[in-house]
């Protein structure tokens, strides 16, 4: 990967939403919660509770496989999203190439929804990015979205 180019995103991912979002109360109190209970009740009362913004919640725990991917699906159905946080909290709790076959479901069809699908996508896969098999699943998906 090209230093300069991983810079340039990292610059621009840290300017359009920080990694380290600064914890409110609310959203300590809201991880302490989810930190005691099993990932499976975690996961089945952050989507009941938070369906629509649970993206942010995501981070605060360690989540089992299955969870991973159920989560993984509930809000990647609603792509594009209007900012890369929530690609960036799914990917921060569940491998690249898992996060990209969920992904691949959910593909929007029009031109302004790839594009904003792209503009958000392409730098947080980037800095995911860990070895050849993850940059063989960025290039993947990728080539379906142009």
């Amino acid at each position: 990967m090209n230093f300069f180019l991983a810079a340039r995103d990292a610059a621009y991912l840290s300017v359009k939403y920080p990694r380290k979002h600064p914890m409110d109360s609310k959203q300590r109190e809201i991880g302490e919660k989810l930190r005691k209970m099993c990932s499976s009740e975690a996961a089945e009362w952050l989507l009941e509770n938070f369906p629509e913004d649970g993206c942010v919640y995501i981070n605060k725990r360690t989540w089992k496989k299955e969870e991973q991917l159920r989560l993984a699906e509930h809000f990647l159905r609603r792509v594009p999203h209007a900012n890369g946080q929530c690609y960036d909290s799914l990917l921060s709790i569940m491998a690249l190439p898992k996060f990209i076959d969920v992904m691949m479901k959910y593909i929007p069809n029009n031109d302004s929804d790839r594009n904003l699908l792209r503009y958000y996508l392409y730098p947080v896969l980037q800095i995911f990015s860990k070895n050849d098999k993850d940059q063989t699943s960025i290039e993947s998906i990728k080539s379906i979205l142009l």
